[in-house]
């Protein structure tokens, strides 16, 4: 998979792109609301599992200028209360933030997931007191759904339905 925005590249990532796993990871402003507990190589592993089993998984986001690599974003299956979802997820390194990258990258996915993959609604899972990431998904259109307690933490669920859906089986 490969996206182009004004500022930014979107790609599939490889196992050459452990550095890039390596950076985020050790990136604490990033993964302030992670619960992630894997390595490096664990979560590439998981990345790249996720492409093969749903076609789809978190991409890397890069500059489209100097071609660094500021986060990921992408998609996610996730499950809620017994029910599947896919989530639209992003994490973009904190020296990047107040730029609207997460903003362009994920209207990018999201764009992508309706109109490539025929996604009739996507969620993002936010943590209750990160604010910048609602107004992150509040820009692109997402609603907030219900509220959850997932891995510890009480979140917001956001959806937003694919403006096509109607016409999707």
């Amino acid at each position: 998979m490969y996206l182009k925005t004004p500022h930014l590249f979107i790609r599939s990532l490889t196992k050459e792109d452990l550095e890039c796993i390596d950076q985020l990871l050790a990136d604490e402003g990033a993964m302030q609301f992670s619960t992630n507990t894997k390595t490096s190589q664990e979560y590439l592993e998981n990345i790249l599992q996720s492409y093969q089993e749903n076609g789809y998984g978190l991409y890397g986001v890069f500059l489209k200028d100097d071609q660094v690599f500021i986060g990921l974003c992408g998609l996610l299956k996730q499950e809620i209360n017994h029910k599947i979802y896919v989530e639209a997820s992003y994490r973009i390194k904190k020296t990047y933030w107040n730029r609207g990258y997460a903003t362009e990258a994920t209207k990018a996915v999201v764009q992508y997931a309706f109109d490539q993959l025929h996604i009739k609604e996507l969620i993002t899972i936010i943590e209750k007191t990160n604010m910048p990431s609602m107004a992150v998904a509040k820009k692109i259109g997402f609603l907030h759904a219900f509220n959850t307690s997932l891995k510890g933490f009480d979140c917001h669920i956001f959806s937003i339905q694919n403006p096509k859906s109607y016409f999707l089986k």
